[in-house]
């Protein structure tokens, strides 16, 4: 798998990767919810995206996107989350 270099590539690869009930069932839970997928999809997206292991593009991107100088790989994960939550809701039918 080619490692995302910034949040879009990321969201788009996650888009890819999920079958459709899955992203329904992420797409209706309330945004008080998303941090309790922090420690599941969260923790997945760290290790696929290598944010602990040197995809520092990735995590630049995710810094820029919120205008924080420091973020951290879990920080960068629930942003992604976070963007793929919203993309989802925004596309349901």
């Amino acid at each position: 798998m080619t490692l995302p270099r910034t949040v879009d590539q990321a969201v788009n690869i996650l888009l890819l990767a999920l079958d459709k009930e899955t992203m329904e069932i992420f797409a209706t839970r309330s945004e008080e919810h998303l941090n309790s997928y922090h420690r599941t999809a969260g923790t997945l997206i760290i290790r696929q995206f290598k944010l602990l292991e040197g995809n520092e593009e990735l995590l630049e991107s995710c810094r820029k996107f919120t205008g924080q100088t420091e973020m951290d790989a879990g920080g960068a994960a629930m942003l992604i989350l976070e963007i793929l939550w919203h993309s989802l809701r925004q596309t349901r039918h």
